[in-house]
């Protein structure tokens, strides 16, 4: 049961990283394809 907490939180820490790696470059997409701003 142990085993199965530590793979849940390591699986949060990589999506989060994944989302943190991703953020800035998925703002920069959508503002270069939004001549508005």
């Amino acid at each position: 049961m142990l085993c199965m907490e530590f793979l849940l939180v390591g699986l949060l820490t990589v999506t989060f990283l994944v989302v943190a790696a991703l953020q800035p470059r998925l703002e920069t997409e959508a503002a270069a394809s939004d001549p508005a701003e």
